[in-house]
C-alpha cells in the first residue's frame, strides 16, 4: 500500500515538474524574443527583448527541488513508499518526454507559434534538457534502490528460488 501510494505521488511530482519546465521554457523563449504569453500561450503583448533571468532560476529551482526530494532524499531511504515515489516520478517523466517526442508535428509545421495551453507545456517540458537530465537521475536512483533491494534479500537468503527457501535463516536471534 505504501508503494501505492509513493507511486501515485512520484506520478504527480514527475508531471508537475515536466509542466513547470515547459511553462518557463515557454516564458523563457518569450522574453528572450521581446513577446509576454499567458497561460495558454497566446502573445499578449511586445516589448524589448532581454535576458529570462527568472523563468531560468525559477526552472533551476524546481530541478533542485525534485533532485534533493526525489533523488537524494527518497533515494537514500529505501522504503518502499520512497522507491514507488522515485518510479512514479521516472514514468511519469519519461511518459511525457516520449509523448513531446510524437507530438512535435504540429509545432513543426507552425515554428513561430506554440501549441496552446499544456499541450504546449509537455511539449517544450518534454524537450528541455533540465528534464532529461533529472529523468536520468531518477533512472539511476531507481537502479541502484532496486539493487540494494536485491542485495539486501540474496544476504537475508530471500531470493524466491526453492534452494533458498530452505537453507538456513541468516538471521541472528537471541
Amino acid at each position: 500500500m505504501r508503494f501505492v501510494a509513493g507511486l501515485v505521488a512520484g506520478l504527480l511530482a514527475g508531471t508537475v515538474y515536466v509542466l513547470t519546465c515547459g511553462l518557463l521554457a515557454i516564458r523563457a523563449e518569450a522574453v528572450r524574443a521581446g513577446a509576454i504569453v499567458d497561460l495558454d500561450n497566446q502573445i499578449v503583448a511586445i516589448t524589448d527583448p532581454r535576458f529570462p533571468i527568472l523563468p531560468f532560476a525559477l526552472s533551476a529551482a524546481a530541478g533542485a527541488a525534485m533532485v534533493y526530494g526525489l533523488v537524494y532524499r527518497a533515494g537514500s531511504r529505501r522504503s518502499p513508499a520512497d522507491v514507488g515515489l522515485v518510479c512514479g516520478a521516472l514514468v511519469a517523466c519519461v511518459s511525457l518526454i516520449a509523448w513531446s517526442a510524437t507530438s512535435d508535428a504540429d509545432h513543426l509545421a507552425r515554428p513561430a507559434s506554440f501549441a496552446v495551453g499544456w499541450e504546449g507545456w509537455v511539449q517544450f517540458g518534454g524537450r528541455s534538457q533540465a528534464v532529461h537530465l533529472v529523468t536520468v537521475l531518477l533512472g539511476v536512483t531507481l537502479v541502484r534502490a532496486l539493487w540494494a533491494v536485491w542485495q539486501l534479500r540474496e544476504a537475508r537468503g530471500e531470493s524466491g528460488s526453492e534452494a533458498s527457501r530452505d537453507a538456513p535463516s541468516m538471521e541472528v536471534r537471541p
